[in-house]
C-alpha cells in the first residue's frame, strides 16, 4: 500500500514521527509508537507510527511526515511512501526488565543506549525506564554501565594536555562560580573544557549568562579551537553532541518531575568522561530549597558520584556547599553576569560569598592537579587581574566584546523595589521563590531581566527596607513579578 506524503512542518526534536489516518492504520493493523521501515524510491528510515483519530490534516492514503524524517530521508520533498512494519526494537524488551526489577548486563544497557540515540525507543517507552531507575534504582556497576554506555554513543574529545573540569548539581539561583574558575583555572596554565546547560527551570543557566557576554554556540572543532587558543572555554553542551543519549533522558525528567540518582550520577560522570578530563570537582549545594534538600541526600550523591567515578577511570573530588540562599546577588544572565565581572575587576560590589566559594572550588581543582600553595594561587590570580584578562580573552574568542567590562552591561528598563513590611533579621530566603520572581520578569529568555538581591541572610533590615530589586524590559511580566511578589515574599525575617 503506497500513501501520498505530506508534509507536517512540525518538529518533534527527537524520534521521527509518520502519522496515518486510523482507517489506513487499521487496515495495517498499527497502533501508536508502532515502528515501520519507510520506503521512498530508494531511501529508506525507521519511523515510528501516530495516529489521528478522527477528521484532521491527514487523510486516508496520507502519511504525515515529520521534520526528522525528512532529515533522514535526503534529499525527499514530496511524493509516494510505502511501509513494512517492524518488530519492537530490543530496548523496549530491556526497559520491560527494568520494569521487573531485574540487574541489566553491560551489554543489555549499550544495547539500550544505542538505541536511544538512534530514537529507536520513544518518549513514552523511555519515560518507563526513567520511572522504573526511579522506582528501584541501578546499582553501582549498572550507573557505571550507564555512563560507559552514554560516552561511547556518543562524540568525545581527546587532548594531550592535563584537563581539568567543575560541576554544580545546581538548584541555587546565582551560583555563576564557572565564569570564575574557568578563567582562573587556565590563567593558571591548565586546559579547562567546560560545556554547560541552559536554564530549564532556574532563571539563568551557565549557558544563559555567558550568552549575554558571547556567543556558546559552536561545533566541537570550532570549540576545540577555542580552546587551543584560550586554554578554556564556557560553551553549550548541546550543540556539541558529546553526550546525546543524556539529552534524552534530561528532556523527560523535567515534565515528569523525576531526578533519578543513578541517571544524575551517570549523566554527570559521562559528560566529564566525553571531554577527557583527568581531574573533576563536583559541589553539591545542600538547602531547604535547593535541589539537593538534606547533607543525608547529599553525602549519599557524594559517595555515589565518587565510586562510579573510579570505577570509570575518572579522578573526582565532591564538596558539600551551603545551599540555603542564593550566591551573589544578581539573578538573571545580564545580572549575573556582572556579579561575575565585578568580583574579577575587584569591584567594591563584588558579593563576597560568590567570590570566596570560587577561590575555594578553584583552590581545590587546582590542588588535585599538583599546584602546590594553590590557596595562595588562586588569590594572586585574581588580585593580579590574570583572571580578568583570562576571562575577557575566552569572551573574545567566543565571539564577544574584546575587553568586556561590567560597566558595558544593561539591565531590563522597568523596575520594582520590594520592601520589607517590619523590621528584624532576615532568616531564610526560598531560592524557589527567587527563581520564579525572576523568571516571571522575563528571565532568561530576556537576557537584561531578573533581580537584584539587597538583602542577604542573617543581614538586618528595617520596615521598609529594600530587599530586592526586579528588572524587566516588559510592563507586562514586571506586573506578573509584583502580583507574585505580592502574596509570596521570598524573605523570612524575624
Amino acid at each position: 500500500m503506497k500513501f501520498l506524503i505530506k508534509d507536517m512542518h512540525v518538529s518533534t526534536g527527537g524520534p521521527a514521527i509518520v502519522l496515518l489516518h486510523k482507517e489506513d492504520a487499521k487496515e495495517l493493523d498499527l497502533y501508536t509508537a508502532d515502528r515501520v521501515r519507510i520506503y521512498v524510491g530508494k531511501k529508506s528510515t525507521i519511523g515510528v507510527i501516530d495516529i489521528l483519530d478522527g477528521e484532521g490534516t491527514v487523510k486516508p492514503g496520507q502519511i504525515g511526515f515529520f521534520t526528522e524524517v525528512f532529515t533522514k530521508l535526503r534529499g525527499v520533498k514530496g511524493g509516494f511512501a510505502r511501509l513494512e512494519v517492524l518488530p519492537p526494537p530490543e530496548a523496549l524488551r530491556l526497559i520491560k526488565r527494568k520494569l521487573r526489577g531485574e540487574e541489566l548486563t553491560k551489554k543489555d544497557i549499550e544495547l539500550l543506549v544505542h538505541g536511544i540515540v538512534l530514537n529507536k525507543c520513544s518518549d513514552i517507552e523511555l519515560s518507563y525506564f526513567v520511572a522504573a531507575v526511579y522506582m528501584d534504582g541501578l546499582n553501582t556497576r549498572e550507573t557505571a554501565n550507564l555512563a560507559e554506555a552514554i560516552v561511547k554513543n556518543g562524540k568525545s574529545i581527546n587532548l594531550r594536555s592535563t584537563v581539568l573540569d567543575k560541576h554544580c548539581i545546581g538548584g541555587v539561583p546565582g551560583n555563576r562560580t564557572t565564569m570564575i574558575v574557568v578563567p582562573m583555572v587556565a590563567a593558571a596554565g591548565y586546559t579547562i573544557i567546560k560545556t554547560s546547560s541552559r536554564a530549564i527551570t532556574s532563571a539563568s543557566g551557565t549557558s544563559d549568562t555567558v550568552e549575554a557576554l558571547a556567543s556558546v554556540t559552536f561545533t566541537k572543532d570550532k570549540m576545540l579551537g577555542i580552546v587551543k587558543k584560550t586554554k578554556g572555554c564556557m560553551v553549550w553542551g548541546g550543540a556539541i553532541d558529546l553526550a546525546s543519549a543524556d539529552d534524552r533522558f534530561v528532556k523527560l525528567e523535567r515534565p515528569l518531575k523525576l531526578d533519578p540518582e543513578p541517571i544524575l550520577v551517570a549523566s554527570i560522570l559521562a559528560k566529564k568522561k566525553s571531554v577527557g578530563a583527568d581531574y573533576v570537582l563536583i559541589d553539591i549545594p545542600v538547602g531547604k530549597t535547593a535541589k539537593v534538600t538534606t547533607n543525608k541526600k547529599a553525602r549519599s550523591l557524594k559517595n555515589k558520584l565518587k565510586e562510579v567515578g573510579e570505577m570509570i577511570g575518572l579522578n573526582v573530588h565532591v564538596v558539600i556547599t551551603d545551599g540555603s540562599q542564593p550566591v551573589g546577588r544578581g539573578v538573571g544572565p545580564v545580572l549575573e553576569a556582572r556579579d561575575v565581572l565585578w568580583v574579577l575587576e575587584d569591584d567594591k560590589r563584588a558579593p563576597k560569598d560568590l567570590k570566596d566559594r570560587a577561590l575555594y572550588l578553584s583552590h581545590l581543582l587546582l590542588k588535585m592537579a599538583g599546584v602546590k600553595k594553590s590557596k595562595q594561587k588562586v588569590k594572586e590570580l585574581l588580585v593580579s587581574k590574570s583572571t580578568l584578562l583570562k576571562f575577557q580573552e575566552i569572551i573574545s574568542a567566543q565571539g564577544g566584546v574584546e575587553h568586556v567590562h561590567s560597566s558595558d552591561l544593561k539591565l531590563g528598563q522597568y523596575t520594582y523595589d520590594f520592601k520589607s513590611n517590619k523590621k528584624g533579621k532576615i532568616k531564610a530566603i526560598d531560592n524557589k521563590f527567587i527563581t520564579k520572581i525572576a523568571t516571571l520578569a522575563g528571565a532568561p529568555k530576556n537576557k537584561r531581566a531578573g533581580l537584584y538581591l539587597h538583602r542577604k541572610k542573617k543581614e538586618k533590615v528595617k520596615n521598609r527596607t529594600v530587599l530586592l530589586t526586579v528588572y524587566s524590559d516588559s510592563k507586562q511580566e514586571l506586573s506578573n513579578a509584583k502580583s507574585f511578589l505580592r502574596g509570596c515574599s521570598p524573605f523570612e525575617i524575624q
